[in-house]
């Protein structure tokens, strides 16, 4: 009864790591495709990411992602994000409540990132501060992608480092969500946009929502067990 069981659970794991495997290479042709027409693909992903420079500064003429590009990268942001909630909830539920939980989550990401800048800039009656702000989150969700594509690849081959992954990719996301929030604040002050609505921006609708989301996943973990 124990070597059926054991040869059960190596079979599921073996399967739903051949899925995972092809949903990485599915990403990595995307992101293929969205290289096709430029050259400088992976530099202006780069430059983009670590330059604190306004929107109408980032890229000049010769760098600068067409909307096809753009198209690949968000994708593959939303594929990866996903991929690695999935496998953080995958390995103490079952395949099922970790798709609904990855999909969750990745939905609350992407919300609270795209609704919080426009409300400020609805609340604030600045249209630039909408127009750049969606324009940096998207320059620091496609260097996410492409760091989640690469972390996604190494968990699905060595599950049984969950822990040290599972760090791992929370800590990218709060990189990622760090230097969004730095570079948005850069912005805020060239701009010289008053210094209320970039505190009632940070604390509404970025810090609570985080501290939200992590007291969730903390009462998921309670239930389950």
């Amino acid at each position: 009864m124990i070597l059926i069981n054991s040869f059960e659970l190596y079979e599921r794991q073996t399967h739903i790591s051949s899925v995972l495997l092809l949903l990485i290479l599915l990403c990595c042709a995307v992101i293929g495709l969205g290289r096709i027409n430029n050259p400088n693909f992976f530099y202006s992903i780069n430059k983009g990411f670590f330059q604190l420079k306004t929107q109408d500064k980032s890229f000049g003429e010769s760098t600068r992602l067409t909307g096809g590009a753009n198209l690949a990268l968000t994708l593959n942001f939303f594929t990866t994000l996903g991929l690695g909630f999935f496998l953080f909830f995958y390995q103490n539920t079952s395949i099922f409540a970790a798709i609904i939980a990855a999909v969750a989550f990745t939905l609350a990401f992407v919300t609270i990132q795209q609704v919080g800048f426009r409300l400020t800039s609805l609340i604030s009656g600045q249209s630039a501060v909408s127009e750049n702000l969606s324009f940096i989150t998207n320059q620091v969700w496609f260097m996410g992608g492409i760091l989640f594509l690469f972390l996604g690849l190494f968990w699905i081959l060595n599950m049984k480092a969950h822990d040290l992954f599972s760090l791992i990719f929370f800590g990218s996301v709060a990189f990622i969500s760090f230097i969004r929030i730095l570079k948005g604040i850069v912005f805020a002050s060239r701009y010289r946009i008053s210094w209320y609505y970039i505190f009632l921006y940070l604390c509404t609708l970025e810090i609570l929502p985080v501290f939200v989301t992590y007291k969730l996943i903390q009462m998921y973990f309670k239930m389950d067990l």
